[in-house]
């Protein structure tokens, strides 16, 4: 039985969707029930990285989807490190813990964000491209 705020969690969720829709700011024909890929993804990763939290970040909590991929790559090229669902992958029995394996925290950590080397936009058709 849905809570309270499972209830005004939908609610938000449907004004969302229907402020996609009706601004046509989605690549697909409906935003409904997911999250969608949305045009301004990659102003909306610039304004989060503007933010002190992601600043001060080393580790970020992402989703799979479309619409999160110009965060995910700016994370990683900032030296963050990035934790994914893969919900695919995911087999009865097999831990799903949120908690960093050990050998995580053998890590080196990422340098200063004032000597990283600057942001250089990813190229998908080379990530995404068959290897040989």
């Amino acid at each position: 039985m849905p809570t309270e705020q499972d209830e005004a969690k939908q609610k938000v969720r449907q004004h969302v969707w229907a402020a996609l829709d009706a601004a046509s700011a989605a690549y697909d024909d409906t935003t409904y029930g997911r999250i969608p890929n949305f045009k301004g993804a990659d102003q909306a990763a610039e304004r989060l990285a503007a933010l002190p939290a992601w600043n001060a970040a080393a580790t970020i909590k992402a989703v799979p989807d479309k619409a999160q991929l110009p965060v995910r790559a700016r994370a990683l090229a900032e030296g963050k490190t990035v934790y994914m669902a893969v919900p695919k992958l995911a087999t009865p029995g097999r831990s799903t813990s949120s908690t960093p394996p050990p050998s995580l925290s053998r890590l080196p950590k990422p340098p200063p964000a004032a000597s990283r080397p600057p942001l250089r936009r990813p190229s998908m058709s080379k990530a995404f491209a068959p290897s040989r």
